[in-house]
C-alpha cells in the first residue's frame, strides 16, 4: 500500500455514501486522485462502503487485496539509491 489509511479517509470524505467499489473508483477518477491512491483503491474489497471510515478500516486492518500487499513487499525489497529513490 502506497497510500495511508488517513489519506484514503480524507480524500473520500465528501463522497456520497453508501458506495460500492466501482463507484468509489469512478469518484476517485472524476476527482483526479493521484496515481498511487487510484492504484491502492483498485485493491479494496468489492463490497458496499457505508462511509469513508469503512475504507480507512479496510486499509488499517490490511483487508485490501493480495495484489496490493504483494506490491508493497516488492517495493520494500527494491534496492534504493543514496537519494532514497528506486
Amino acid at each position: 500500500m502506497r497510500t495511508t489509511a488517513a489519506a484514503i479517509e480524507a480524500a473520500l470524505r465528501k463522497a456520497d455514501y453508501p458506495k460500492r467499489k466501482e463507484e468509489i473508483l469512478e469518484y476517485a477518477k472524476n476527482h483526479n486522485f493521484e496515481e498511487d491512491m487510484m492504484y491502492d483503491l483498485q485493491g479494496i474489497s468489492d463490497r458496499k462502503y457505508e462511509n469513508p471510515r469503512d475504507l480507512r478500516n479496510e486499509f488499517q486492518e490490511g483487508r485490501h487485496s493480495d495484489a496490493v500487499r504483494e506490491s508493497v513487499r516488492e517495493d520494500e525489497q527494491s534496492p534504493r539509491d543514496e537519494r532514497g529513490t528506486g
